[in-house]
């Protein structure tokens, strides 16, 4: 069964070991592993998965222009494929947010249907994400972010092209961890103030590919206790030259 299916079926060893995982972690509570979805899903979304050209794709120009080189977004659901969407409800599925629970020990944790800044994800070449803590608070559904969880879904990813996503420290001068985004990998991290992560190097895959991964948001009424109350955008950060390069690096 992929773990998936056994967080929706809320098996008690999974969860167990996963809530140690994120716990003892390093740097930041976090998970990093592979098959949340199994083979047949994750074949399902690739091939629904829309050509770069589509024009589902929607970009942002004010985020082109300040933080975020072209990443191309599709974050209502009906625009997707049809075996894609029931995939994807499955991870705003109460049975899931349950195991979510008690992983992370957030209680009340809350979906956002609308994928708000989330979804089907595609950075082509050129794209990146510069190192930032992700906006708290969102105000069409008065709630605050508390867990991001992103499942990549790059079946031939080459380390050279970048786009591995990377943790740093609160002054930007030091990268702490770096995870690449293979096929079916995921990473499910608790969101603060603190929680600096990006992709901050340009991608340099072929013209004919970019980088793709599904992103889901979870909220709760309170705020995180490294979060400002009030509410924010997303904290933007320029990374500074490193005089080593200490981090954990997973291939």
């Amino acid at each position: 069964m992929s773990i998936l299916d056994l967080l929706i079926s809320g098996n008690y060893d999974t969860i167990n070991t996963m809530t140690v995982t994120y716990n003892n972690a390093p740097y930041i509570e976090h998970i990093y592993s592979s098959n949340l979805f199994n083979n047949e899903d994750t074949e399902t979304i690739l091939n629904e998965w829309p050509q770069i050209t589509d024009d589902r794709w929607k970009c942002s120009k004010k985020m082109i222009t300040n933080n975020v080189g072209t990443k191309l977004e599709i974050a209502k659901l009906e625009n997707m494929g049809e075996n894609t969407q029931t995939i994807l409800k499955k991870l705003n599925s109460k049975e899931f947010i349950n195991s979510l629970e008690k992983i992370t020990g957030i209680n009340n944790l809350k979906s956002d249907i609308d994928l708000y800044g989330g979804g089907l994800v595609y950075t082509p070449k050129g794209g990146f994400l510069k190192v930032h803590a992700d906006f708290n608070y969102y105000d069409k559904i008065k709630m605050y972010r508390r867990l991001n969880l992103i499942i990549y879904m790059n079946k031939e990813w080459d380390t050279s092209w970048n786009g591995n996503i990377e943790f740093w420290n609160q002054d930007i001068s030091e990268k702490l961890l770096s995870y690449p985004p293979n096929l079916n990998t995921f990473l499910l991290f608790r969101v603060h103030d603190t929680a600096y992560h990006g992709y901050p190097d340009s991608i340099l895959c072929p013209d004919n590919m970019g980088r793709k991964s599904i992103n889901i948001y979870y909220y709760t009424e309170e705020n995180d206790k490294l979060q400002d109350k009030s509410p924010h955008k997303t904290l933007w950060k320029n990374k500074k030259e490193c005089k080593s390069d200490n981090a954990i690096n997973y291939i």
